[in-house]
């Protein structure tokens, strides 16, 4: 385990390529939330990338360069669609785990699986599969990331990258809210509750990728803060908001007092567009 004494913590944000102007929403947002529940981190934003390499592989090789060049033990990249809904606390306990990444969608099937990464449990009817979601990660190493940055070079998506590192190198990434049906808390996309791909669309719930519809509320509307922290609709401590493709909507999905927790808890300013 690193000594407290040498320990270098730092979180990144990435917002290349015009998106600080085009999303002012996100980009107050993500930086003022993870502030607001993270002041004694660094937090670097950085939206000062000009280049003709594609940024999802740019970054890579930057938080590479934050391990090798400025020798910070710890750092966490947060894409800029996020808002920090508490501490991260996974993400500070352990300083051990190489990587320690977050579910993408529960249930989500995909050629990547392997038998060793599927739970072992049925949760509401639906199997879930381990899936990451590469928007928000810790790394307390270079070694995941070498291994991405070599992937990317080589064409891979860099979610799909680490998720080819996490099937061939298990041992070196641990997902720290999957299985979501044991898991006390979640992150990333699956604070929004979603089940399967696309199951969650403007006019409700549908079962699985392609099932029937089963609802006319979306999840989010059952989000409920309580004694200061917000918790999904099935009581699931929310660590990080991430809506990906649904960022668009933010503003319609969730009931007013836990807009009132993104306001006065947060620090967002839900006015911005």
């Amino acid at each position: 385990m690193f000594n407290n004494n040498s320990k270098r913590v730092i979180a990144v944000i990435f917002m290349c390529n015009g998106w600080k102007e085009q999303n002012p929403f996100w980009s107050y947002n993500s930086v003022k939330s993870f502030k607001r529940w993270h002041p004694d981190t660094e937090l670097r934003v950085v939206d000062d990338y000009i280049g003709d390499e594609d940024v999802l592989v740019w970054r890579h090789k930057y938080l590479l360069d934050l391990f090798d060049k400025e020798q910070y033990t710890k750092v966490i990249m947060l894409d800029a669609d996020t808002i920090t809904c508490s501490r991260l606390v996974e993400f500070f306990v352990d300083d051990v785990t190489p990587c320690l990444a977050t579910s993408d969608i529960p249930s989500m099937t995909s050629e990547l699986i392997n038998p060793k990464n599927v739970a072992d449990i049925r949760w509401k009817n639906v199997f879930e599969y381990q899936f990451i979601n590469i928007g928000v990660v810790c790394y307390n190493s270079r070694i995941v990331l070498e291994k991405i940055v070599k992937l990317v070079n080589e064409g891979v998506w860099d979610n799909t990258s680490i998720n080819y590192v996490n099937r061939d190198f298990p041992d070196l990434i641990k997902v720290i809210d999957f299985p979501y049906a044991f898991s006390p808390v979640v992150y990333n996309v699956i604070g929004l509750g979603t089940r399967g791909y696309n199951s969650v669309r403007a006019d409700g719930i549908y079962f699985g990728m392609d099932g029937p519809l089963v609802a006319f509320i979306e999840p989010t509307h059952n989000f409920r803060v309580v004694s200061g922290s917000l918790f999904n609709h099935d009581g699931k401590l929310v660590r990080c908001i991430h809506p990906a493709s649904e960022k668009k909507r933010i503003k319609t999905m969730f009931e007013p007092d836990v807009v009132n927790f993104f306001v006065n808890a947060c620090g967002c300013d839900w006015d911005l567009d």
